[in-house]
Protein backbone atom coordinates (compact mmCIF):
# COMPACT_ATOMS: atom_id res chain seq x y z
CA UNK A 1 0.00 0.00 0.00
CA UNK A 2 1.03 3.36 -0.72
CA UNK A 3 1.57 6.58 1.52
CA UNK A 4 0.74 9.87 0.67
CA UNK A 5 1.29 12.96 2.74
CA UNK A 6 -0.55 16.27 1.56
CA UNK A 7 2.54 17.61 -0.37
CA UNK A 8 3.30 14.46 -1.33
CA UNK A 9 0.06 13.79 -3.19
CA UNK A 10 0.21 17.78 -4.81
CA UNK A 11 3.49 16.98 -6.08
CA UNK A 12 2.37 13.54 -7.64
CA UNK A 13 -1.20 14.41 -8.64
CA UNK A 14 0.53 17.31 -10.87
CA UNK A 15 2.95 14.58 -12.52
CA UNK A 16 0.32 12.05 -13.13
CA UNK A 17 -3.35 12.81 -13.02
CA UNK A 18 -4.13 9.04 -13.01
CA UNK A 19 -2.32 8.70 -10.14
CA UNK A 20 -5.45 8.24 -7.72
CA UNK A 21 -7.28 5.34 -9.71
CA UNK A 22 -3.56 3.57 -9.91
CA UNK A 23 -3.86 3.44 -5.99
CA UNK A 24 -7.21 3.00 -4.89
CA UNK A 25 -5.65 1.59 -1.90
CA UNK A 26 -3.14 4.28 -1.01
CA UNK A 27 -3.74 6.46 2.45
CA UNK A 28 -2.92 9.50 2.93
CA UNK A 29 -1.04 10.53 5.73
CA UNK A 30 -1.81 14.21 7.43
CA UNK A 31 -5.07 14.38 4.96
CA UNK A 32 -5.67 18.00 3.98
CA UNK A 33 -9.35 17.02 4.36
CA UNK A 34 -11.86 18.22 7.22
CA UNK A 35 -14.33 15.43 7.14
CA UNK A 36 -17.66 15.23 8.33
CA UNK A 37 -19.45 12.30 10.38
CA UNK A 38 -20.57 9.31 8.66
CA UNK A 39 -24.13 9.87 8.60
CA UNK A 40 -24.66 13.49 7.46
CA UNK A 41 -26.77 14.49 5.40
CA UNK A 42 -27.44 17.18 3.66
CA UNK A 43 -28.47 20.48 5.87
CA UNK A 44 -27.36 18.32 8.91
CA UNK A 45 -23.49 19.34 8.93
CA UNK A 46 -21.71 22.73 9.78
CA UNK A 47 -18.12 22.36 9.88
CA UNK A 48 -16.53 22.61 6.22
CA UNK A 49 -15.52 20.14 3.80
CA UNK A 50 -12.47 20.90 2.10
CA UNK A 51 -10.23 19.55 -0.71
CA UNK A 52 -7.15 20.56 -2.87
CA UNK A 53 -6.89 20.28 -6.36
CA UNK A 54 -3.16 20.34 -7.32
CA UNK A 55 -1.75 22.17 -10.53
CA UNK A 56 -3.58 25.05 -12.62
CA UNK A 57 -6.60 24.67 -13.70
CA UNK A 58 -7.61 25.92 -17.65
CA UNK A 59 -7.79 30.00 -17.03
CA UNK A 60 -10.76 31.94 -18.96
CA UNK A 61 -8.16 32.52 -21.91
CA UNK A 62 -7.42 29.00 -22.55
CA UNK A 63 -11.22 28.39 -21.87
CA UNK A 64 -11.73 30.90 -24.77
CA UNK A 65 -8.96 29.52 -26.92
CA UNK A 66 -10.02 25.74 -26.59
CA UNK A 67 -13.59 26.67 -27.47
CA UNK A 68 -12.26 28.60 -31.04
CA UNK A 69 -10.30 25.65 -31.80
CA UNK A 70 -11.98 23.67 -35.04
CA UNK A 71 -15.44 25.40 -35.01
CA UNK A 72 -16.36 22.79 -32.97
CA UNK A 73 -15.48 23.18 -29.62
CA UNK A 74 -13.51 19.46 -29.17
CA UNK A 75 -10.53 21.26 -27.97
CA UNK A 76 -13.00 22.51 -24.85
CA UNK A 77 -14.55 19.49 -24.36
CA UNK A 78 -11.74 17.43 -23.94
CA UNK A 79 -9.87 20.61 -21.79
CA UNK A 80 -13.29 20.27 -19.73
CA UNK A 81 -13.52 15.93 -19.30
CA UNK A 82 -9.84 15.88 -18.65
CA UNK A 83 -9.77 18.40 -16.09
CA UNK A 84 -12.99 17.79 -14.47
CA UNK A 85 -12.01 14.12 -13.85
CA UNK A 86 -8.99 15.10 -12.26
CA UNK A 87 -11.28 17.34 -10.07
CA UNK A 88 -13.53 14.31 -9.64
CA UNK A 89 -10.75 11.88 -8.70
CA UNK A 90 -9.82 14.63 -5.71
CA UNK A 91 -13.34 14.64 -4.70
CA UNK A 92 -13.40 11.08 -4.76
CA UNK A 93 -9.96 10.29 -2.76
CA UNK A 94 -11.74 13.52 0.11
CA UNK A 95 -14.30 11.08 0.46
CA UNK A 96 -17.20 14.29 0.89
CA UNK A 97 -20.41 13.74 1.99
CA UNK A 98 -23.69 15.25 0.17
CA UNK A 99 -24.75 18.73 1.11
CA UNK A 100 -27.02 20.94 0.10
CA UNK A 101 -27.01 24.78 -0.13
CA UNK A 102 -22.90 25.51 0.43
CA UNK A 103 -21.01 28.60 0.62
CA UNK A 104 -17.56 27.98 -1.62
CA UNK A 105 -14.31 29.38 -1.05
CA UNK A 106 -11.45 28.75 -3.67
CA UNK A 107 -7.78 29.74 -2.25
CA UNK A 108 -6.30 29.67 -5.35
CA UNK A 109 -2.08 29.06 -5.34
CA UNK A 110 -0.45 30.17 -8.23
CA UNK A 111 2.61 29.76 -9.05
CA UNK A 112 3.29 33.43 -10.34
CA UNK A 113 1.93 36.52 -11.25
CA UNK A 114 1.46 35.43 -14.83
CA UNK A 115 -2.39 34.70 -15.08
CA UNK A 116 -4.74 37.56 -14.37
CA UNK A 117 -7.38 36.60 -11.37
CA UNK A 118 -10.26 36.81 -13.37
CA UNK A 119 -8.68 34.00 -16.14
CA UNK A 120 -7.76 32.22 -12.86
CA UNK A 121 -11.13 32.28 -11.30
CA UNK A 122 -12.90 30.69 -14.53
CA UNK A 123 -11.51 27.17 -13.05
CA UNK A 124 -13.94 27.18 -10.52
CA UNK A 125 -16.55 25.84 -13.42
CA UNK A 126 -14.60 23.00 -13.87
CA UNK A 127 -14.61 22.42 -9.77
CA UNK A 128 -18.68 22.84 -9.75
CA UNK A 129 -19.48 20.78 -12.16
CA UNK A 130 -17.45 17.90 -10.74
CA UNK A 131 -18.91 18.63 -7.47
CA UNK A 132 -22.33 17.93 -9.32
CA UNK A 133 -20.47 15.02 -11.14
CA UNK A 134 -19.94 13.24 -7.74
CA UNK A 135 -23.38 13.91 -6.22
CA UNK A 136 -22.11 16.40 -3.55
CA UNK A 137 -23.96 18.86 -5.03
CA UNK A 138 -27.44 18.46 -6.79
CA UNK A 139 -26.69 21.15 -9.10
CA UNK A 140 -24.49 24.46 -9.54
CA UNK A 141 -27.40 27.22 -9.60
CA UNK A 142 -28.49 29.76 -7.31
CA UNK A 143 -30.54 27.31 -5.80
CA UNK A 144 -27.21 25.52 -4.37
CA UNK A 145 -24.50 27.48 -4.25
CA UNK A 146 -25.32 30.68 -2.08
CA UNK A 147 -21.87 32.51 -2.56
CA UNK A 148 -18.14 32.00 -4.30
CA UNK A 149 -15.39 33.73 -2.92
CA UNK A 150 -12.14 33.46 -4.07
CA UNK A 151 -8.75 34.29 -2.49
CA UNK A 152 -5.20 34.43 -4.09
CA UNK A 153 -2.01 33.32 -2.54
CA UNK A 154 1.25 33.07 -4.31
CA UNK A 155 2.85 29.50 -4.34
CA UNK A 156 5.65 28.55 -6.77
CA UNK A 157 6.00 25.40 -5.22
CA UNK A 158 2.72 23.82 -4.61
CA UNK A 159 0.52 25.56 -7.04
CA UNK A 160 -3.78 24.43 -7.17
CA UNK A 161 -6.42 25.15 -5.46
CA UNK A 162 -7.93 24.88 -2.08
CA UNK A 163 -12.07 24.59 -2.40
CA UNK A 164 -13.73 25.34 0.95
CA UNK A 165 -17.20 23.66 0.80
CA UNK A 166 -19.40 25.00 4.16
CA UNK A 167 -23.49 24.63 4.25
CA UNK A 168 -25.02 27.76 3.69
CA UNK A 169 -28.25 28.94 5.14
CA UNK A 170 -31.59 27.89 3.27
Amino acid sequence: MTTFTADSLALALRDNPDLLRANADATLTNPPVRRTPENAQPGTWSRPQSFFVPGTLPGLNEIISAAKVGGRGKAYSDMKRKSGQMVKDVIQWASLKPAGRVSITCTWQEPSRRRDPDNIFAGVKFILDALVDSGILAGDGWQQVADIRHKLVLDKDHPGVWVEIVEAQP
